[in-house]
């Protein structure tokens, strides 16, 4: 993606990778066998972004709808490495970004959207230091208007290259212009932070100018004082002027391969969530 610019789902995208959904939503129950059939699921962190996981686990629906995941979640820490891991085959099914069923498809292996979670980003806020911000930048418009101290770019961390914070971070940026006329993200360089701890601490120690944050991150940063948010997507008209309303941003997708092979576990999974 070398222009830092996510593929933004048109209508017709979104309906041809959902294709599967009406199918799968058509089969029937999967019978209550006395056994439940074990499944790999992945997410990128265990947070409440993906809740429907968590809560499906802790509530054992998985088990009520005929499916497992008794050896627990892979939580790679980013959702780029969630789309290895189930390219790859180490996971059946995955919650993330609608961006990534897409990037399986275009690199040969068709994968489809079961279902959406939510409609605006919550993954998409913007972290900034304490003393950044006490030091006047304050919004995201001030990266452009802003010199940092010290000179360079700004540093900003998603979980990971190509990640979902990524791709919506560098959207975001790519829509506000500085006094040159020129994209906000021409002058951040994005670096991957991993997962809460090192996100997080990279912040406080200084390691980051600014972090892409999910809700308890956020929290985290402004209830502790070492962090405030520039961009945050509780605020809809904040979100409606980048994106323009709500998209898919959420989703649960598998393998095409999978829907073919093993409808039954699809449904359960997808009931289940």
């Amino acid at each position: 993606m070398p222009s830092g610019r996510p593929h933004r789902l048109t209508r017709r995208e979104f309906l041809v990778a959902a294709g599967a959904m009406g199918t799968v939503a058509a089969l029937p129950r999967p019978g209550r066998a006395q056994t439940p059939k074990p499944i790999t699921a992945s997410h990128s962190i265990s947070t409440f972004v993906y809740a429907q996981h968590l809560v499906a686990k802790e509530k054992k629906l998985f088990e009520a709808e005929g499916v497992t995941v008794d050896k627990g979640f892979i939580a790679p820490g980013a959702g780029a490495k969630v789309v290895q891991a189930l390219a790859a085959g180490q996971a059946m099914f995955a919650l993330g970004d609608s961006n990534h069923p897409l990037k399986i498809s275009e690199k040969g292996k068709d994968a489809v959207i079961l279902f959406a979670t939510d409609t605006r980003c919550s993954y998409a806020n913007i972290v900034a230091r304490k003393e950044l911000v006490d030091a006047g930048l304050t919004s995201v418009e001030k990266l452009g208007t802003m010199k940092k101290p010290g000179g360079g770019k700004w540093v900003i961390a998603a979980t990971a290259i190509g990640s979902g914070t990524y791709v919506y971070g560098s959207y975001v940026l790519e829509q506000y212009r500085g006094p040159d006329g020129k994209p906000l993200n021409s002058g951040v360089e994005w670096v991957g932070g991993g997962g809460s701890t090192t996100m997080l601490g990279g912040l406080r120690a200084g390691k980051f100018d600014a972090i892409m944050a999910v809700p308890e991150w956020l929290w985290a940063a402004e209830d502790q004082g070492f962090g405030k948010a520039i961009y945050n997507v509780l605020d809809e008209k904040v979100w409606n002027q980048v994106f323009g309303g709500p998209l898919p941003v959420t989703v649960g997708y598998c393998l095409k391969e999978t829907v073919d092979r093993s409808p039954d576990v699809v449904q359960g999974y997808v009931t289940a969530c």
